[in-house]
């Protein structure tokens, strides 16, 4: 089996995996898929049309706390899912990234992206999104720090992230919760609470169905990074080996990649933009 693992900006990431492809390889694409929705789609079209895989290294739904809860919420533990909310206030420093601080879309594009897949992997494809971004007054880096993102699903069903990557006093953190019919779980992403280094990741569960008498600790032992790059890479190797397409897939990632891309313009346009199953979407 041989794979092409891409590791470039995005800008050039597009044309090396068509290269990639025409030369008859399975390829192994970064996150962003690219930076416009109609690059990503020239990817995915030339990898069907040649009988080839692409992948996509978004890895924060391999996280072993999103996995975890995904089985939880399976089992039936917390009931009905109403909410999956992300908050992270974090000092990323954007601009040391040289290219990094130069673009104009950033947070999103860069960071929020893998809450959205995540979101994507818990809740499915929302009907609308609603999006704001905006920067902290004399921040170095170009494009937005500071972002809140809404998925709007049918019914009372929310998808949230808030996230800012220019937190002044220093206090990381950052957290996710679950709210249920029946329960809740909630934990915390150690990687950006003290990052570069990292703390353990946590996760704990309140249930009425069990019932757990309080939060139940959950025995988290691995990381989202490093451990959670195997997930697009594993997804990707069995896909070549048994057939089908890879969970992590590009055209599974097209449509985070349509998301991001709606959330952008519904902070130009204050609009919410209606999600379309089929055709361009639109702002409600």
């Amino acid at each position: 089996m041989a794979v092409i693992d891409i590791a470039v900006v995005p800008e050039a990431q597009v044309e090396i995996a068509l290269r990639a492809l025409d030369a008859g390889k399975d390829v192994m694409c970064q996150k962003p898929l690219a930076l416009r929705v109609e690059d990503g789609a020239r990817i995915v079209e030339r990898a069907e049309a040649l009988g080839r895989r692409v992948a996509v290294q978004q890895q924060m739904r391999y996280e072993e706390g999103m996995l975890a809860a995904r089985a939880m919420i399976g089992r039936g533990w917390i009931g009905e899912v109403a909410t999956i909310s992300f908050e992270v206030n974090i000092d990323t420093n954007l601009a040391g990234w040289g290219w990094l601080g130069e673009v104009p879309r950033l947070e999103i594009y860069f960071h929020s992206i893998h809450y959205i897949d995540t979101l994507r992997a818990f809740l499915g494809e929302p009907q609308a999104v609603f999006g704001t971004q905006w920067r902290l007054p004399g921040q170095k880096p170009v494009g937005e720090t500071r972002t809140v993102s809404v998925l709007i699903y049918p019914g009372d069903v929310r998808g949230i992230v808030h996230s800012n990557q220019e937190n002044v006093a220093g206090d990381n953190e950052a957290r996710f919760r679950i709210d249920g019919s029946a329960g809740a779980i909630r934990g915390t992403l150690g990687l950006l609470s003290d990052y570069p280094r990292g703390r353990p990741d946590t996760l704990e569960l309140w249930s009425k169905a069990m019932p757990t008498d309080g939060w139940l600790p959950y025995p988290a032992t691995r990381r989202w990074v490093p451990d959670a790059f195997l997930g697009p890479v594993g997804s990707l190797l069995r896909a070549m080996k048994d057939g089908g397409e890879p969970e992590s897939s590009a055209r599974d990632n097209l449509r985070t990649l349509r998301l991001v891309d709606a959330l952008y313009r519904s902070g130009e346009t204050g609009q919410v933009i209606r999600i379309e199953p089929d055709g361009p979407d639109e702002g409600a």
